[in-house]
Formats: structure tokens, sequence, C-alpha cells
């Protein structure tokens, strides 16, 4: 079964703190999980309205990577994409997320960014996917509670059946593809450079595809295929 977590990775204002408890009140989600965030005080509660049982829980960290270590599949929130950036240009939508999440189980944390600036592209490097909200290019910029609420929303009304999970791969799967595929890149002295943007546009792409534990060992057998061929010339 899937757990939802929502991060808010140094979030500036107490108010939307108390307003993204509400919102989870309302869909139903109620692990709230705070990186360096502001003092929780009067206004937040008012802004929670009856889901101050939320924030009293709210669990505390100093560092993404805390939160990432204990997660087993992790998502970021962008309103940019596209451009030069390997980080941004592949990405999902709160649809696709809605589908994805069908077969993933266990703790999934979507990690929402600073008011002002979101999530930086090294923050965003640690996720195995990044999502976006559509929005008008006149102002693509979502309040950090609209985005949590409409992300909820898309989770709260999918629907809950879900296909054999055993399939489909978990955070672990995605890190050994990456360690296996890096290094052979070091074997066949790749532009250095490209190496870790490669790795991670095609890890992106495996991750938004929706591949299974299944077709990420067959891709693997592949890699130790080619591996192999490049022993036996070497010997």
């Amino acid at each position: 079964m899937v757990y939802i977590r929502i991060v808010l990775v140094e979030p500036r204002y107490a108010g939307n703190i108390g307003s993204i408890a509400r919102i989870m009140k309302n869909f139903g989600f109620n692990d709230l999980i705070l990186i360096k965030p502001p003092v929780i005080n009067l206004e937040s509660k008012k802004m929670a309205m009856h889901a101050s049982d939320i924030l009293e829980n709210a669990k505390i960290y100093d560092s993404i990577n805390d939160v990432i270590d204990n997660s087993d599949y992790v998502i970021g929130t962008t309103s940019v994409v596209g451009g030069r950036s390997n980080v941004r240009r592949l990405y999902i939508t709160p649809k696709d997320l809605k589908t994805i999440l069908k077969y993933k189980k266990d703790i999934v944390s979507i990690l929402f960014g600073r008011e002002d600036n979101g999530l930086s592209n090294e923050e965003l490097k640690l996720c195995d996917a990044v999502l976006n909200i559509p929005s008008s290019s006149d102002y693509l910029a979502l309040n950090l509670a609209q985005s949590v609420g409409i992300i909820l929303y898309e989770l709260y009304t999918s629907e809950k059946n879900v296909i054999n999970k055993k399939y489909f791969p978990d955070r672990n799967d995605l890190i050994y593809f990456e360690e296996h595929l890096l290094r052979l890149l070091y074997r066949i002295n790749f532009p250095k450079t490209d190496k870790e943007k490669t790795v991670l546009m095609i890890k992106r792409i495996l991750a938004t595809a929706g591949v299974g534990s299944r077709e990420i060992k067959h891709i693997r057998g592949i890699l130790s295929a080619i591996e192999k061929k490049i022993d036996e010339k070497e010997e």
C-alpha cells in the first residue's frame, strides 16, 4: 500500500503551513514533514482550522537527505520545466503521478520547495521523478498551498485498483540501475562531463515511463552482456 508524505522544504510563511495542513485534511492525508520551517505560531493554527492535529504531529528535519533516506520513492515539484537542464526537462504531471502510484508501494514523499524559488537543481537530482503542474505561460508559479491542493485532489480521486505491484521498480531498482550504467559509461570512456547527465536522463525516462522491476532487470542484463564483451576484448 502506498503511504504519501507531504514534505515542505524550508517554507517561509507559517500561514502557508497551516493552509497546507487544512488541505491535507480535506483530502484525507495526514503525514506532514517540515524541513527548517519557521515557528508554528497562532497564524498557522488559524489557517489550519480543524487540521491542528496535522500541525501538532508534523515531523521536523534539518536536511532533505533525512527524508530521502527514509523514502521508497521521491517526487520533487517544480514550476519551471524544459530549458537546458536535464533535471527539469523530463517531468510528469499530477495525472501521470496518479497512474504511476498505482504501481508503487510503501513510503512515497512529495517534495515542495520554497515559496520564492522552489527546489534547486541539486535537490531535484535527488528525486526519482520531477512533477510539474501545467499552468499559463503568463504566470507559471502557483501558490504553495494551491500546488499541494491540486496534487492531493488528483490522488484523492484516483481509482483504488492496484495491479501486481511486485512487478514495478522500487527505489533500489533504480539506484542499482544508475550505478550499473555509470560503471559501464566509465569503462567505455564516455565523455566525462556527460556521464552523470546521461545517467540522470535515462533514469528519468524509465521512472516516468512506469517501467517495472522485470524491465529494469532486462536492461541491466543488456548492460552486463556489454560488459562481458568488453572483458573478452581486454583479455
